[in-house]
């Protein structure tokens, strides 16, 4: 489903490649977190390479995609990885944060975050803004690598505090979201909610 280049040095190196395999598992476990509607408008924040909006494209295929990334390099990576779509109008990319999303309010049905949220600056301005430009009964999903496999504190780095579900859970409420559902599984986690 995603491609990857292993050898050496660079983006090929062993640890690279560890780190990108996991982050696709991550991608995938998410993805099948949600039902997404063949004509659905979908956000992908932080959209870094593109993946996990190459495999929606598939799954909706009257449907329109979006990426933003505060990387010209991720947006790049993720024009390439999308040419198809990007050329038939169907995909665009912008470069944006989430505090500052360039969509009119109500105008997506759906906006994931995968393996983003810990570095956001301001996560709190960020799930308003999402909730802003979320229709009613549109689905947000925020999904997380918590490193639990290998015995790492949540802690993992001062720029890259991961938060447990629970606080993915509180957070969520207290932004005005509502039915949230927290998964768990192994090294992952991931929080669904829908805007009412």
């Amino acid at each position: 489903m995603f491609g990857f280049r292993s050898g050496r040095g660079g983006s090929g190196s062993s640890k690279n490649f560890r780190e990108r395999l996991r982050s696709r598992h991550l991608t995938e476990w998410a993805l099948g977190q949600l039902v997404i509607e063949s004509d659905d408008h979908i956000l992908d924040v932080g959209c870094g390479g593109g993946d996990a909006l190459y495999v929606i494209s598939r799954e909706n295929p009257g449907g329109r995609c979006y990426g933003v990334d505060i990387s010209e390099a991720a947006l790049a990576a993720s024009r390439r990885k999308n040419m198809a779509s990007v050329k038939s109008g169907k995909m665009k990319f912008y470069k944006a944060s989430v505090s500052h999303l360039p969509f009119d309010d109500q105008c997506l049905h759906t906006v994931i975050a995968i393996d983003t949220y810990q570095y956001w600056h301001h996560p709190e301005r960020g799930l308003m803004e999402i909730r802003r430009v979320l229709q009613y009964g549109g689905t947000v999903l925020i999904a997380l690598g918590t490193d639990a496999d290998k015995g790492k504190a949540r802690e993992s780095s001062a720029a890259r505090r991961i938060p447990d579900g629970e606080e993915l859970r509180r957070k969520l409420t207290e932004a005005g979201f509502c039915n949230v559902t927290v998964e768990v599984s192994g090294d992952r986690e991931c929080a669904v909610a829908k805007k009412e």
